[in-house]
């Protein structure tokens, strides 16, 4: 999905950037379709999907509790 020079490190702290509220770009990406979400992740190794995924916002929510609320 990401140009062959983005490199997975460096997604992953994208993927990492928050908001004032702790909101990542996973977060907004398992919010808005876990389509989205699974195909940015894609490149990443499978520790790295692990710790994205208990990644939690300032209230606690994590990237799979935000995955697990969509219908």
């Amino acid at each position: 999905m990401f140009d062959e020079y983005v490199f997975s490190a460096d997604l992953l702290d994208v993927l990492n950037i928050a908001n004032n509220e702790g909101h990542t770009v996973a977060h907004r990406l398992a919010y808005d379709s876990g389509e989205l979400y699974i195909k940015a992740t894609d490149d990443l190794a499978t520790g790295q999907k692990f710790d994205l995924l208990e990644t939690a916002d300032n209230d606690g929510r994590t990237v799979l509790d935000t995955l697990g609320q969509k219908r």
